[in-house]
């Protein structure tokens, strides 16, 4: 197998890392970490792991995936989509201990990273130029909506009690009933600032994105309303607590003592082997998909090289999954920011990796002052892109059989998880 690995590496990219760095690569490489700094932390929180996880992630994906990517343009990071089967994981296999069920969580991020570079030496990249798009799309509308539906708690303020997306919506009455005034006031004007900053500024949001000045502005109104202190304050008559804890960004000097390393306690568990395979299909099937559409965008015309791909990301998940991170994919947000910078090799995914850390090391006491509702608002805009009825209609286009099997594997999903609905 170490053969098979080495051959698979051994073809060099058309603009090698040692071989080509460009201007456009290291700009690109800065808009990006910007980009990537409140993103990770954002799915860091949405998957029930600790803040550092998703900034370690972005980083291993930039730092050393570069020198192996099969990918060109493809930036590798945590993803959006993997969010909701995350936190599903954590919290099942800890059965509801959400400390337990993040080392195990891990544990089956190692294990689908082996299925990665397995999956690759059989050539299953290849599987990515049949797989149907109407599945595809279905599985990720679906995940945009558990993604809204999981951080509306955040979104008011109150931590959650629910797991499941039909337990949630039977209960958004309650939700809404117990939310707390003034952060959910933060948390829905972030959303609606949000959504108008990527309206009117459509253009210049695919650059810098609209969750940027949204902590920029959020931030210090966060402060000057005194929520960085825990304190209690009347409200239509009701009393209302707010813990500074809960609602910032759990993220200090001891930012690495979060992090925890692999429970394999629960491989006799089917359901531990569920979570494994939930992961490697999530991973491979967004990170192929990414790819294709990735290089539809490349100037040069370049393809990658899926197979490759798929090694270079398990070996990442597999590193990250030994030392507490989020899974990581290719993934399109912060790829289509890059080539949007202009970025002319995968050196772009490196620099990237560079600055983020040259940004934690710099501000990390600010980033402590993130308030957690404004990275859910993203999150929700995130979701709400991702299950926008157009996307239904685009696939209704495509033929009438075709949105079937969208909305079935979109129903389905919802109702019991991502890999029953594929």
């Amino acid at each position: 197998m170490v053969d098979l690995i080495r051959a698979s590496l051994s073809q060099p990219l058309e603009g090698s890392l040692l071989k080509n760095v460009w201007i456009k690569d290291i700009q690109a490489g800065l808009v990006v970490a910007i980009v990537s700094l409140p993103l990770s932390l954002s799915l860091a929180l949405a998957s029930g792991f600790p803040p550092f996880a998703g900034i370690l992630s972005s980083f291993i994906g930039g730092f050393l995936l570069s020198f192996i990517s099969g990918s060109e343009t493809a930036i590798k990071g945590p993803a959006t989509g993997l969010g909701a089967i995350t936190l599903t994981s954590v919290y099942v296999l800890g059965n509801g201990n959400m400390s337990e069920g993040y080392t195990y969580t891990l544990a089956a991020i190692v294990f689908a990273g082996l299925l990665q570079i397995v999956s690759a030496l059989v050539k299953m990249g290849n599987l990515g130029n049949f797989f149907p798009s109407a599945v595809v799309h279905g599985m990720l509308a679906s995940l945009g909506l558990t993604m809204v539906l999981k951080q509306i708690p955040y979104l008011l303020g109150i931590k959650s009690k629910y797991l499941s997306n039909t337990e949630i919506i039977s209960n958004i009455p309650e939700i809404i009933s117990n939310a707390n005034p003034i952060i959910a006031a933060l948390g829905i004007c972030g959303l609606i600032f949000i959504f108008a900053y990527s309206t009117i500024f459509k253009t210049f949001s695919k650059t810098i994105p609209s969750i940027i000045p949204t902590l920029i502005i959020g931030i210090p109104v966060a402060i000057s309303l005194g929520l960085i202190h825990n304190h209690e304050y009347e409200f239509m008559g009701y009393m209302h607590y707010v813990d500074a804890h809960y609602l910032f960004v759990n993220f200090d000097a001891n930012f690495i003592e979060t992090l925890k390393f692999p429970d394999f306690n629960k491989m006799a568990d089917p359901v531990f082997w569920f979570y494994v395979v939930l992961f490697f299909l999530a991973c491979n099937i967004e990170s192929i998909l990414t790819c294709k559409s990735i290089d539809q965008l490349d100037a040069q015309h370049r393809q990658t090289n899926f197979n490759k791909d798929l090694i270079a990301l398990g070996v990442g998940n597999i590193i990250c999954g030994l030392l507490g991170g989020l899974p990581i994919i290719s993934e399109s947000k912060r790829s289509t920011v890059s080539l949007s910078i202009g970025a002319k090799s995968i050196a772009a995914n490196f620099f990237n990796s560079i600055f983020l850390g040259g940004i934690i090391l710099l501000f990390w006491p600010v980033i402590g002052l993130i308030p957690v509702c404004l990275l859910s608002a993203y999150l929700i805009y995130m979701g709400i892109k991702l299950t926008l009825p157009k996307e239904f209609s685009k696939t209704y286009d495509i033929g009438k059989e075709q949105l079937l099997v969208f909305v079935l594997v979109f129903l389905t999903s919802i109702k019991f998880n991502f890999l029953v609905g594929v």
